[in-house]
């Protein structure tokens, strides 16, 4: 792509951690939650309502657990709907793409291995993400530490789960 784009980090081997869309501009690079960040401001900016939405992921060895994937919705006006899209970027297998009739993410949800869509978008960015990103200057520290899911439902669907 042309030099404006701005990879995710993973994919490109840095060692950058960006949080606020300006950051994402400046180095251009960011997680999927930074990423998140620069898309909302840019809908904003154009008028398109816009808001902070999570996927929770099973994550990969050598990590163990689950972890928030960002994402966003934004309001659709001319349908009265509100889309998930994901500000990722594709690379490899990975080929999230805008789509009115299908949602088509970056990871596709498997409820087998314990995953999930949250269905609420928050009007701003989640404070324990921000924290994270906050909290390291180092992507290689950060990638143990990955912003888990909300305590409170992560628990509700564990009940459910054996319920």
């Amino acid at each position: 792509m042309g030099a404006r784009y701005n990879p995710h980090a993973s994919d490109i081997d840095t060692d950058v951690v960006t949080c606020a869309a300006s950051e994402v501009l400046a180095r251009r690079t960011g997680l999927c939650y930074a990423k998140s960040h620069l898309l909302a401001a840019m809908l904003r900016c154009a008028g398109i309502p816009a808001g902070f939405c999570s996927q929770v992921f099973r994550r990969q060895p050598p990590y163990q657990g689950l972890a928030l994937h960002g994402l966003n919705g934004l309001y659709i006006a001319s349908r009265a709907q509100w889309i998930r899209v994901d500000a990722r970027g594709n690379t490899g297998a990975i080929e999230a793409q805008f789509s009115l009739t299908k949602e088509q993410l970056a990871f596709a949800v498997d409820t087998h291995q314990g995953e999930w869509l949250y269905e609420t978008i928050y009007t701003a960015p989640v404070p324990a993400v921000v924290e994270v990103l906050q909290s390291f200057t180092s992507l290689r520290a950060l990638w143990p530490s990955l912003p888990e899911p909300f305590a409170e439902e992560a628990a509700y669907r564990a009940g459910a789960a054996h319920g």
